[in-house]
């Protein structure tokens, strides 16, 4: 007649939702992210750009020789 039934799931998504809620406090939610270092860019824009670059005629000759081995065996 009208009452609101409450399982598991439902209850144990509230409550962690809920303290998910509780547990971001609005100093760790607006806090400031530490800058990125030096390095770390240099090593970002290096990983990025290797995408974009040949291998070494050594390193085509080796990766040939390992698959060729593989399908071999």
């Amino acid at each position: 007649m009208g009452q609101h039934s409450v399982d598991r799931r439902l209850f144990l998504r509230v409550a962690a939702s809920t303290g998910v809620g509780l547990g971001l406090s609005p100093s760790c939610v607006f806090a400031q992210v530490p800058a990125i270092s030096s390095e770390m860019n240099a090593l970002s824009a290096y990983m990025s750009a290797a995408g974009g670059r040949a291998l070494p005629a050594e390193v085509i000759e080796h990766a040939k020789h390992h698959l060729l081995d593989t399908l071999h065996r």
